[in-house]
């Protein structure tokens, strides 16, 4: 009971952020919120498993904070979203940081033939169609 009222007051909440130009519409709010939920909820969930990981072990690299800190532009692509009411851009935004942090990943894994990479791009390209715009999955 009390995990459904949780999500109620976190849809509500998301709600509010969407932008004044998607509310006309209910396909257009939806569509928004669910975006703004899914990639609020992407940016959030690292950082709350970061105590667990600096108490389990060492201090992050250089690289490793980098990383976490790449792991924010979910949560950019949604205040963007929500300042600008721009799906298709937003959803070009978060397709942009996923592949670059794939690229990144893969090279650093052994290149780009690691089996991690055409899995990340994949999923890049299914964000982008998603979007419902032919500009931004193109």
């Amino acid at each position: 009971m009390r995990q459904a009222a949780a999500i109620k007051a976190l849809s509500e909440h998301v709600a509010a952020w969407v932008h004044p130009s998607a509310q006309d519409d209910m396909l257009a709010t939806e569509r928004h919120r669910s975006f703004l939920l899914a990639h609020f909820a992407l940016g959030v969930a690292p950082f709350a498993a970061l105590p667990a990981l600096l108490a389990a072990g060492a201090a992050p690299a250089a690289a490793e904070a980098l990383g976490f800190a790449w792991l924010l532009a979910p949560i950019l692509a949604g205040l963007h979203l929500s300042r600008s009411g721009r799906l298709a851009q937003a959803h070009l935004l978060s397709s942009l940081a996923l592949t670059l942090l794939a690229s990144v990943v893969a090279v650093g894994a052994g290149g780009l033939l690691t089996p991690v990479a055409p899995l990340a791009f994949a999923v890049a390209a299914m964000e982008a169609g998603l979007s419902g715009s032919r500009r931004a999955a193109f």
